[in-house]
């Protein structure tokens, strides 16, 4: 419902609160088996790191990924506070995440799949996370 689409790309607003590993899954299909989808890594390394990267997985639920962009992102996550994130998908493949209210982000990468994300999943690996989405702007 708060999805803001602009034509060109259109913007998510996405809270995360935990300590480390939070997934934000974007892919075209429900079940994206034998299909690529992209990721992005929140908080990897210990809280100290980000990443993009495409996925592909297939029926047997093994997995190939393709990393993107990294980038330091030390202390991104809190288990204290819902960390406001931005999230800015172009129809051309690049994709931008921002903190809530800054004009530049601290993760920018194309993805050449130009996977146009029609359905979003939110996963962790280590500890719980909670994630809060279709935030307003």
């Amino acid at each position: 419902n708060n999805t803001v689409d602009h034509g060109e790309f259109q913007y998510y607003k996405i809270g995360v609160q935990g300590t480390t590993y939070g997934f934000i899954r974007l892919s075209n299909h429900v079940y994206p088996y034998d299909q690529e989808l992209s990721e992005i890594v929140l908080g990897s390394n210990n809280n100290t790191r980000s990443s993009a990267r495409t996925q592909y997985r297939n029926a047997a639920n093994e997995y190939k990924n393709t990393d993107l962009a990294r980038v330091m992102s030390p202390n991104l996550l809190s288990p204290f506070r819902p960390v406001m994130l931005k999230l800015k998908v172009w129809v051309n493949g690049k994709k931008e995440v921002f903190h809530d209210g800054e004009h530049y982000p601290f993760l920018s990468y194309v993805d050449t799949t130009k996977v146009v994300p029609l359905y979003m999943a939110f996963t962790k690996v280590i500890d719980n996370l909670v994630f809060f989405y279709d935030c307003p702007m």
